[in-house]
């Protein structure tokens, strides 16, 4: 079956290096033959990628980025959604799944169509002491965390040790590590000595 699926990344993609994977699961989706959309944020240049992607100007104001990214998604996603097809898929993580949810809500409500939310957990908060540390989990991750619990069709974790983390019980899931592209990263597994950059001709 063809799904048409849109990816929801708030975050630089011409900046962050941590979003590569997930464009290479994308086009690994892509090559399965679904319909592929990635809405994700720029900061300078909106870079290609052999993939379809609709940008959204990043914003440097942490809180406000977030509701201007989700705001921005799910205009798009109203747009873009295809009502004909069986299948519509929307993947979320913990920045983006207040988007999905909206516009999830909007179709049932109103167009009588459902819409799969999918949501995909790479991380979790590894900052645990401060003040910082803090605010990240109470005002990121628990909402997401509990909205994706209830709300969400499907889930899945870069880990095993993530999966037990968030603990869904009675929900199915699976373990979907990230992706990497082999024709730019190759293993290296021999022993070479470095030379000391300190010594002067």
């Amino acid at each position: 079956n063809k799904y048409i699926i849109f990816w929801l990344l708030n975050g630089a993609i011409d900046e962050k290096v941590s979003i590569a994977p997930r464009i290479e699961m994308l086009k690994e989706l892509k090559n399965l033959g679904n319909e592929v959309t990635l809405i994700g944020s720029y900061k300078k240049n909106k870079i290609k990628k052999n993939l379809r992607i609709k940008y959204i100007k990043a914003i440097n104001i942490p809180i406000i980025s977030r509701i201007h990214f989700n705001i921005n998604s799910s205009i798009i996603l109203y747009k873009s959604l295809k009502v004909q097809y069986k299948t519509n898929i929307i993947i979320v993580d913990q920045h983006s799944i207040y988007s999905g949810l909206l516009i999830k809500a909007i179709f049932k409500a109103f167009k009588k169509k459902k819409i799969n939310l999918h949501f995909d957990l790479r991380t979790i908060p590894v900052e645990t002491t401060g003040v910082k540390g803090l605010v990240r989990k109470i005002a990121v991750w628990y909402p997401a965390i509990k909205l994706a619990k209830y709300f969400a069709d499907s889930y899945s974790f870069i880990s095993s040790e993530i999966e037990k983390i968030v603990d869904y019980k009675n929900k199915e899931t699976c373990i979907w590590s990230s992706g990497v592209n082999i024709e730019k990263f190759k293993s290296d597994n021999t022993n070479k000595t470095k030379k000391n950059n300190k010594e002067r001709v």
